[in-house]
């Protein structure tokens, strides 16, 4: 019996710990995104880049976002999801 409540313990503690890491994960995300708007101008006159280049960069930034999700995913499959 004392094992089940250890484990079911622990089982908690990842229950809330995963999505809680998934939430800061997204958040991070968007609140960078808003973040680095305003100062891209900055950016482009600062290294002497063409305006073009803000969409673009932009582009990059949230696909890195999407790409990690592929990490992301199988590791939530092996560490998040216990049945």
């Amino acid at each position: 019996m004392q094992n089940y409540s250890l484990s079911g313990r622990r089982l908690g503690r990842q229950a809330l710990l995963f999505p809680l890491c998934l939430v800061l994960y997204e958040f991070s995300t968007y609140i960078g995104n808003d973040m680095i708007q305003p100062g891209m101008l900055a950016v482009v006159e600062q290294y002497q880049a063409g305006i073009d280049w803000v969409p673009t960069s932009m582009t990059a930034y949230l696909a890195g976002g999407m790409f990690l999700q592929w990490l992301l995913g199988p590791l939530s499959d092996r560490i998040g999801r216990r049945p």
